[in-house]
């Protein structure tokens, strides 16, 4: 079983919200209020730039009321004001990498959860209305889902406090630091459009500088930098822009070295050094640097060889990409990594 990687929640948008009062037939004197919450929420989930296999995500988000404010009940012990509640997501933008990209909304589901850690917010009893959702992603990056949550709350415990927040959203540095990387990569991808590769090397270079300085912040999350900077490497190879793909590549490469996972996240970030480390030999390949591209592959080789050790790991995947490496050291002229490659996918697959 493939357990869901959690993401946070970057931003909420296009908040709607109404109410209206709502009556039992079975129970006319118990006061009720119908809410329905809209909107769309920026989860940036990227699935990895080579794998064939299904990635599930989960999703954690409060529901707002309106920009900056959500609502919160103080509870006694036993007390829920929600009587029940439909939730409908859908994905809303993406990123399309392969041809056979797929997204998918598994389920959603909304609940009071007890808080503890909002800021201007005291007491020990304090709950939110709290939306989770699965999504599955292969190929490609979802960007953002919408939502429409019905709720149905017992008017009479439903007194409710909101929290106030700024109309705009407060970007913490780490946040600014991937909104700035995500408009430099729009911003390349659209000069390559229109053909000014002058302007689009410069704005490049800015996105890997910027995509280095997130993984550099406290709280990054490293595996998502990693996975943008291959998507932009892509992006760059595919435009002729040899010397600032290889750049990104290595920049992958370079974060995720620097970065140590937890347990749980192992396989996950094994899977993408291997693929980082594939990728930048292509690029090194590429640009006719052997020596370079030799001790790349030798580090993606090693990957592999890691991937396949970790449990829960795909070996048939391992092995495959084992070869596919191989088969471009061969036609580089690189007989001896990519006969070590071979023998690597061999091995993977007899054990």
């Amino acid at each position: 079983m493939v357990l869901p990687i959690s993401l946070q929640v970057r931003q909420i948008g296009n908040i709607g919200h109404v109410k209206t009062k709502s009556i039992d037939p079975k129970n006319p004197t118990t006061r009720q209020r119908l809410h329905v919450y809209t909107g769309w929420i920026e989860v940036n989930a990227v699935a990895h730039t080579f794998h064939d296999v299904t990635e599930r995500f989960q999703v954690v988000s409060f529901v707002p009321i309106s920009p900056g404010v959500i609502e919160a009940f103080s509870l006694a012990p036993g007390e829920n004001p929600l009587r029940g509640a439909t939730v409908t997501v859908r994905p809303a933008s993406a990123a399309l990498n392969e041809a056979n990209t797929i997204f998918a909304v598994d389920g959603a589901s909304v609940a009071m959860e007890r808080q503890t850690e909002i800021p201007g917010v005291v007491g020990e009893r304090l709950f939110c209305l709290v939306l989770r959702m699965n999504v599955a992603i292969q190929q490609g990056e979802l960007l953002r889902v919408t939502y429409q949550v019905t709720a149905l709350w017992n008017e009479q415990l439903a007194e409710t406090a909101a929290l106030p927040g700024s109309q705009a959203p407060i970007r913490k540095p780490l946040e600014s630091l991937v909104a700035a990387a995500q408009a430099l990569h729009t911003l390349t991808q659209r000069l390559i459009a229109e053909g000014d590769t002058a302007q689009a090397r410069v704005a490049a270079l800015d996105a890997i500088q910027a995509y280095r300085q997130i993984a550099a912040t406290s709280g990054a999350d490293v595996v998502w930098v990693a996975n943008n900077a291959l998507i932009l490497s892509a992006v760059l190879a595919t435009a002729g822009l040899a010397g600032e793909s290889t750049a990104a590549a290595q920049a992958a490469v370079d974060v995720l070295k620097e970065f140590d996972p937890p347990t749980q996240a192992l396989l996950t970030y094994r899977t993408v050094l291997a693929q980082a480390l594939h990728t930048l030999t292509q690029r090194l390949i590429a640009e006719e640097d052997a020596a370079q591209a030799r001790v790349a592959a030798l580090d993606a080789i090693q990957a592999y060889r890691q991937i396949a050790a970790t449990s829960g790991a795909d070996v048939v995947w391992v092995a495959n990409n084992a070869l596919i490496l191989s088969a471009v050291l061969a036609t580089a002229g690189l007989a001896g990594e990519a006969a070590l490659a071979r023998e690597v996918a061999a091995a993977i697959t007899s054990e």
